[in-house]
């Protein structure tokens, strides 16, 4: 007699692309020069004071990081910040990996504060107290950290307005029929892609593909993969010592000069004025 298998009460329709990359976890104190006009990174901040007295300004208007909470700046938002007084600063930057920036523009569109949540705070606050007291290079701190990342977005996208949500939820199933594409650049931007390549990978006309990849992502394959470059670009200019040269080298540009041309077209400045921006 055959086995019977347990049935299937409930199951999630949508694959797994999304996911959060760190790119840095540190603690400090800012003081009144902590201050940015007009600033814009692809990737996204969290922030987290003891203290009153640091401003958040994007064209939503004010937003005062109330300490002691959570808050976020999605990739892409252009901003300005003041502050007024030495405090307390903890702050990670990192990368929602599986969400067109298309979307992260129209979706989340200004910094947030999440509602206060008595377990998940406590749990950065243990975080924090970790990293006072050197626990700063294990595996499983970086657990924790990305624990705490998801957490916290799994937070924000249950505040959404709901016609947002909807929007977020629709565009993320929508990209199935476009995902070996989008993958296929995620992982090889800084090589030569043509959109025939693309297309046979998605079993499509390479003309029914760029529309419809247009349709899935909000961007045309040339304009998303010129951005992906540009984010990359981006933060190798903050992470690493590289040159602007090599930078433009590895990250699929072919001289330094138009690499110079299109960064500036995305972030309003030059790559070397870019990297001596101040960032926590």
């Amino acid at each position: 007699m055959a086995a019977r298998h347990p049935r299937i009460t409930a199951q999630l329709s949508v694959g797994d692309r999304l996911s959060i990359r760190t790119l840095c976890v540190a603690m400090t104190t800012i003081d009144s020069s902590w201050t940015a006009m007009h600033a814009t990174d692809s990737f996204w901040r969290l922030y987290i004071n003891n203290r009153d007295g640091a401003v958040i300004h994007s064209s939503h208007g004010d937003h005062p990081l109330t300490p002691g909470r959570i808050h976020l700046v999605p990739g892409w938002v252009a901003y300005s910040c003041i502050n007024k007084q030495d405090i307390g600063h903890f702050y990670v930057h990192f990368d929602v990996v599986g969400i067109p920036p298309a979307l992260i523009r129209q979706v989340f569109d200004r910094p947030f504060e999440l509602p206060a949540d008595p377990i998940r705070d406590k749990a950065f606050l243990s975080f924090c107290q970790q990293m006072e007291d050197g626990n700063t290079s294990s595996a499983s701190m970086l657990c924790r950290c990305k624990s705490l990342l998801y957490w916290s977005f799994t937070d924000l996208l249950a505040q959404l307005p709901k016609e947002k949500a909807q929007l977020c939820d629709q565009a993320m199933a929508s990209q199935q029929a476009v995902q070996p594409a989008v993958r296929h650049i995620d992982d090889h931007y800084n090589t030569t892609i043509s959109n025939g390549d693309l297309a046979a990978m998605c079993h499509m006309s390479e003309d029914y593909f760029i529309r419809r990849f247009r349709e899935c992502v909000g961007q045309t394959p040339a304009q998303y993969v010129q951005e992906r470059r540009i984010s990359e670009a981006a933060k190798q200019l903050i992470y690493t010592q590289n040159s602007i040269d090599q930078i433009a080298h590895d990250t699929g540009f072919g001289n330094r000069f138009y690499f110079s041309r299109v960064f500036n077209k995305h972030y309003d400045m030059g790559p070397a004025a870019y990297r001596r921006r101040q960032r926590v």
